[in-house]
């Protein structure tokens, strides 16, 4: 997921910017199980100000999900549905 991710960011520039906790730490694996209520891996995607947009559980995640999910919450933000 992380090369996918990577690359989308690339791919959209300023418009996307990711940030990877590791899964692997105390700290971050209580984040992950309490404040976003996956078991142990997922993706989640903010706005520009921070509001929760989107949560996408898994550890598998393929391009083509991580990709519409991202398509769709852009398109919302110009006005689409």
């Amino acid at each position: 997921m992380t090369a996918i991710v990577n690359g989308l960011e690339q791919e959209y520039g300023a418009e996307v910017t990711a940030e990877f906790l590791d899964a692997t730490t105390p700290e971050n694996k209580q984040k992950i199980q309490t404040e976003f209520g996956f078991k142990t891996h997922g993706l989640v995607i903010y706005d520009g100000d921070g509001e929760l947009l989107q949560k996408l559980d898994g550890h598998l995640l393929k391009e083509p999900e991580i990709r519409g999910a991202l398509q769709e919450i852009l398109a919302q933000g110009e006005g689409g549905s």
